[in-house]
This record gives C-alpha cells, structure tokens and sequence, in this order.
C-alpha cells in the first residue's frame, strides 16, 4: 500500500517536470524568435512576426 503511494507521488513529480520543461521550451523559442527580430531590426531589414 505504502508503495503504491509513492510510486504516484514520484509519476505525478515526473509529469510536473515535463510539463515545466515543455514551458521552458517554449519560452525558449519565444526568446530565439525575438533575438532573431532585434538581429533583423538591427540590419536595417526590420520585420516583425504575426503572434501566433
């Protein structure tokens, strides 16, 4: 009984972490399309993309 307890503690930490990282990846692409916007923006060739 004792075991089943913790092995459902330890899947639901497992699905907390990779939904965190599933969030940090987007903030990542959201970060590398931005840096990518100032790098044409700084070149003279400004463009800004439609939010998806």
């Amino acid at each position: 009984m004792v075991l089943s307890v913790q092995f459902e503690r330890l899947v639901l930490r497992i699905g907390m972490i990779s939904d965190l990282a599933k969030i940090a990846h987007v903030d990542l692409l959201t970060a590398n399309r931005a840096r990518e916007e100032m790098r044409e923006f700084a070149r003279g060739r400004a463009f800004m993309s439609v939010p998806d």
